[in-house]
């Protein structure tokens, strides 16, 4: 089957198999077969892949006709038939309106939405048809793959199922050293062998092995903010009383310095089990999700040493460069299996699933775009036609693709999509019975915009520039090839405008999610879900229950009121009502959608904008300006009619406010002030001046807001 070539990166060429294909179909004697019957999987898999290539492929895009002899047939009878199994869609909104921002990525976003699928697929027990029992049966972990185009996000993939309780068998996941566990205790090791480094110092410290807080950081840096934050650390020691704070600091120095002189004569494995014991961290990482797996992780260290220190190296020194240098050459290695899984969900590459089938298949990240780096380099090969190069106008510092660059890349493009495109045939064809593809798009009319080109095609397949589009992904394809079927107008209203609607029998389903709905769905799934309990109402005076539910507490508005109020807020409270008035804020968090309202004295208009202004300057700006002027004068000497001239002058240059404002300051006024007793106290008892000193001045309530209890 040339559709399931996709090892050009091995140098696989199917123009080879596709000349015997097209010879065979006119040579005179000779005779093709086409096995198009499909024994593994179930036409709703086999019709959606159909619907989708039938307008994708042929042989300008895709190399080798999608014709009727090349479309797949179903070959399995015995699939009992059922609407559950329809392909689904499963696309995150990236830039949905949101108070906050709960997830951090769109990577994050579709491994979310794919574990709570799969959660829905256990807990609901979704029936499938065991082939070898002849039976429907409920799914299995096991059941499930995770199909992605590269290792790349595995170790989100990891992190997430590891928060749903989803098992996960990971193929070949090189990962190892970016586990949170790992680059803790390789951080420690760097700073036995080492503590003049930063980084691996506070993540060691802000590690649970320490455990101290951000601002507690920050108090250790401000008894030396210029040196190294070694030296803030020994600093703090030395100059500190005995408090909480000095006594983890004090405890971890003896550590880390008992450390240090054992790592000079113990060899690494016995030092790294030294440091398990003294800090418990095995114990730790075991209470946490996926503990098992992370104390293999952190066992596995310990064996990897072992095998380094057999080698012609020794030395925590050398241990280090060498887990530096294949972090720095984008080496990992494989996680160790904590034990084996045989109920798990599996995760591999497309690459990696050619041959094998997989009841539920699970595509992720088709939105990724296409990837090109080959094409921008300065020179580009192809088999036949050689090598393109660009002209470099060094002179100008320019560059320019020549003709012989331009046709080469032409070439090398088609080639690189026909070979996406025959990878999205691979992992189609790799479900047996449930298919779902996952991507993420900006919103619902971003994704439109993108596949509303379908809807314009008359013929069956797409126009050749809708699928030759380097910046693209296989969603882009797949939502193009889907606008003219009846099913999507129940997404997309727009879609009943096509020019021509594809009869086909494949049906789908298309579904959006975002953070919000992500996070109810996550709450409601991860909830723990209690018996609810049995109240018996005690034996009680009817009254004073009745009065009880009837209290009122008599200081409401205090508890509704901000604590702090600046003056320019309470001032307003003599201000005529007519000029300001009272507002309310709400105040809303991500658990609680309505909040008690808080009161603040607020003004209620925005600022107008530039070209509605006034021309000449307000007199709140003339008043800013001239406390800024007041601000900068300098102390200790008398400003003069020349001295505050070049200041004024000075602050306009640096932008602090416009030369019309400068020119209403009034000066006299300032040069007046500093004339007066306060002017002298304050030049005179410049040391202890101190400006723009933030304080707050605590104030009983009933002082402020008279006549109110």
């Amino acid at each position: 089957d040339v559709k399931q070539s996709i090892y050009s990166f091995r140098l696989a060429d199917p123009t080879l198999f596709i000349e015997k294909y097209l010879a065979f179909e006119t040579e005179n004697g000779g005779r093709r077969i086409v096995l198009a019957e499909n024994f593994r999987s179930r036409s709703d898999v086999l019709d959606f892949t159909n619907l989708v290539f039938q307008q994708l492929m042929d042989e300008r895009v895709g190399q080798i006709p999608y014709d009727e002899a090349a479309a797949l047939i179903t070959g399995f009878p015995d699939f009992p038939e059922s609407d559950a199994f329809a392909t689904e869609l499963l696309l995150y909104e990236k830039e949905h309106e949101s108070e906050e921002q709960l997830i951090d990525d769109k990577t994050e976003g579709e491994m979310q939405i794919t574990a709570l699928k799969i959660r829905e697929l256990i807990e609901s027990k979704f029936m499938i048809y065991d082939k070898k029992a002849k039976t429907n049966r409920p799914i299995t972990y096991n059941d499930i793959v995770l199909l992605t185009p590269t290792r790349k996000n595995n170790l989100v993939i990891l992190d997430v199922f590891k928060q749903f309780g989803i098992p996960m068998a990971v193929n070949d996941a090189q990962n190892y050293f970016q586990a949170t566990e790992i680059q803790t205790v390789v951080s420690l090791l760097q700073i036995i062998d080492n503590p003049y480094q930063d980084i691996p110092l506070v993540a060691v410290l802000r590690s649970p092995i320490v455990g101290l807080t951000e601002d507690q950081l920050a108090e250790i840096r401000l008894a030396n903010r210029s040196s190294d934050y070694y030296d803030a650390v020994l600093d703090y020691h030395g100059q500190q009383e005995a408090s909480p704070l000095w006594q983890t600091v004090d405890g971890f120095l003896t550590k880390l310095e008992q450390w240090r002189e054992e790592a000079r004569r113990l060899p690494i494995p016995t030092l790294l089990w030294q440091i398990y014991e003294d800090t418990a961290y095995l114990d730790y990482v075991v209470g946490l999700p996926a503990g098992q797996q992370r104390y293999a992780n952190l066992a596995a260290l310990v064996h990897r040493a072992e095998k380094y220190e057999k080698s012609s190296f020794r030395g925590l020194y050398q241990f280090i460069r060498f887990i530096e240098k294949m972090q720095e050459k984008n080496k990992d290695l494989a996680e160790p299996l904590a034990t084996p899984v045989e109920d798990a969900v599996r995760v591999m590459t497309v690459h990696a699933s050619k041959g094998l089938e997989f009841p539920v298949v699970f595509l992720l990240d088709t939105t990724k775009f296409f990837n090109y780096q080959d094409f921008q380099k300065r020179y580009i090969f192809e088999e036949q036609l050689g090598a393109g190069i660009q002209y470099v106008e060094s002179a100008e510092n320019l560059k320019f693709e020549t003709l012989p660059f331009q046709a080469i890349k032409q070439v090398r493009l088609k080639k690189a999509l026909s070979e996406e495109m025959r990878k999205l045939y691979v992992a189609l064809t790799r479900a047996e019975q449930k298919l779902f593809l996952v991507g993420s798009y900006k919103n619902q009319a971003d994704a439109f915009k993108t596949w509303q080109s379908g809807l314009t095609q008359s013929e069956m397949v797409l126009d050749p520039a809708l699928r030759l589009v380097a910046r693209g992904s296989l969603m882009d394809w797949v939502g193009r090839t889907l606008m003219r079927h009846p099913d999507m107008e129940a997404v997309f209203s727009e879609a009943s405008e096509r020019k021509q609607t594809i009869d086909h029998p494949a049906h789908f389903r298309l579904s959006w999610w975002n953070q919000e709905t992500i996070t109810q769905e996550v709450q409601e799934t991860l909830a723990p879900v209690e018996e609810p309990k049995r109240l018996i109402a005690p034996d009680s005076n009817i009254d004073d229950l009745l009065k009880r539910l009837a209290y009122r507490y008599p200081y409401q508005k205090a508890t509704q009121t901000t604590s702090y109020q600046s003056v320019s807020e309470l001032k307003r409270l003599y201000n005529d009502p007519d000029d300001q008035q009272t507002t309310l804020l709400e105040w809303r968090s991500v658990s609680e959608k309505t909040n008690p309202q808080q009161y603040r004295y607020v003004q209620d208009e925005l600022a107008k904008p530039k070209f509605l202004q006034e021309t000449k300057p307000l007199a709140s700006s003339i008043g800013t300006a001239t406390h800024t002027v007041l601000q900068m004068i300098p102390l200790g000497m008398t400003p003069t009619q020349d001295t505050l001239a070049l200041l004024i002058a000075e602050l306009v240059k640096k932008q602090f406010f416009s030369e019309e404002i400068a020119k209403k300051i009034d000066r006299s006024s300032i040069l007046w002030f500093y004339q007066t007793e306060l002017g002298e106290l304050l030049n005179r008892s410049s040391d202890l001046v101190k400006r723009e000193q933030p304080f707050s001045m605590l104030k009983e309530a009933d002082t402020i807001f008279e006549g109110f209890d």
